[in-house]
């Protein structure tokens, strides 16, 4: 599961961030799925120090702001599959809002990037372009440095 933190004085204006943690030993504690089958899309989440993290909780935004990359509709641009993976087989297929950039529409529940990646990559995936669409940061902290 992750975090949501909204931040209200920012360089940015009020922002919304949803936080990964990543472990010791590398595993997230969600989107682990994605992780291992789109990494390309992982990749696509900004890894964020502890340190940089736990400052800008505290305030002191500007660190925290310089590391989160680009603007959640961004990536929604970037994402390698566009178009529901369904659209061949689903009677509910329509090509204006069966897409990830859908301007001002809900993106359908059932979208999948692709059946053969199995569902519950398709439901972290999902999760992960909800988050976006929503104008949420989606951002992976790394874990403490070991003294």
């Amino acid at each position: 599961m992750y975090r949501v933190v909204r931040l209200l004085n920012t360089p940015l204006g009020p922002i919304q961030i949803a936080a990964i943690g990543e472990d010791a030993s590398g595993t997230w504690n969600a989107f682990s799925e994605l992780r291992q089958k789109l990494p390309d899309i992982a990749d696509m989440l900004p890894k964020i120090p502890f340190q940089t993290w736990d400052h800008g909780l505290r305030g002191l935004y500007k660190p925290l702001t310089d590391a989160l990359g680009r603007p959640p509709y961004a990536n929604l641009i970037k994402v390698p599959y566009q178009v529901c993976g369904s659209k061949d087989t689903c009677q509910m297929y329509s090509k204006s809002d069966c897409h990830v950039q859908a301007k001002g529409k809900i993106l359908k529940m059932c979208f999948t990037p692709n059946p053969a990646l199995g569902i519950s990559v398709t439901e972290e995936f999902f999760d992960l372009i909800r988050l976006w669409r929503e104008n949420f940061y989606v951002v992976v902290i790394l874990p403490p440095p070991k003294v």
